[in-house]
């Protein structure tokens, strides 16, 4: 579905990503770790087409990516869930998750059948429904990271990246996350993962990389990962 080959990039003079590859089957849950600045949300960045590589290529679902703008990647079936949530604050909840339409109506879809995505989120988060008119700012941190997966949701992705999505939640609450995330999975949703909470991440994926100073140094299924003695000494606490 999704391949990465071989992508250099960089922030003005510094490179970031060395002559990275990794691949994303269909309906995988695929996770990449490493530590912070390791280049993780760089990739992410690279994907969804803030930032170009200077070498390689990225294509998804058989078409090149990487020299498109960000808006016909999105409108391609690929959406981001950003660290930090971004949920606009001043907006209710119900409209936040209009904004997550934005592409589809510029495409010709319908408000009714947004209406229909809408219904069908606040089905998978009950929390979200309670709050339909309440502004985003109000929320908790768990209903706000909810919300902007939610929105995303909304733009009918194929491909869903996730920027650390259990940052600054209460345990409780990131195990609820997971779910969520294993039941967007289950609905047909392909999903690639950046995560510090490793030992989750790998619980919940098919496959993952290990990503060191912008290079993929270990690649895998995840339950191997989580049992290799290298991975858990530098990722995994033990």
């Amino acid at each position: 579905m999704l391949t990465i080959d071989g992508i250099n990039v960089a922030y003005g003079k510094v490179q970031v990503l060395h002559d990275l590859s990794l691949n994303v089957k269909e309906n995988e849950i695929v996770t990449i770790i490493g530590s912070n600045g390791a280049g993780k949300t760089t990739t992410l960045n690279a994907i969804m087409g803030a930032l170009k590589p200077t070498k390689g290529k990225i294509d998804f679902l058989g078409k090149r990516m990487d020299q498109l703008d960000s808006n016909k990647i999105v409108a391609s079936g690929i959406s981001i869930v950003p660290e930090g949530r971004r949920v606009f604050p001043d907006f209710s909840v119900y409209e936040n998750l209009l904004t997550g339409a934005c592409v589809r109506r510029m495409h010709g879809t319908k408000l009714a059948e947004v209406e229909n995505d809408i219904k069908r989120m606040y089905e998978l988060f009950p929390r979200l429904k309670e709050r339909h008119s309440q502004k985003a700012w109000s929320l908790s941190g768990g209903e706000q990271q909810m919300l902007a997966i939610a929105r995303s949701l909304v733009s009918r992705p194929k491909l869903l990246l996730l920027d650390e999505p259990s940052l600054g939640l209460a345990p409780v609450l990131v195990r609820e996350v997971f779910d969520i995330i294993k039941t967007i999975n289950k609905d047909g949703t392909t999903i690639l993962l950046v995560e510090q909470n490793a030992n989750m991440a790998l619980e919940h994926s098919d496959r993952a990389y290990v990503i060191e100073s912008g290079k993929i140094v270990v690649e895998g299924p995840a339950d191997e990962l989580r049992h290799s003695e290298k991975v858990k000494k530098a990722y995994l606490g033990g």
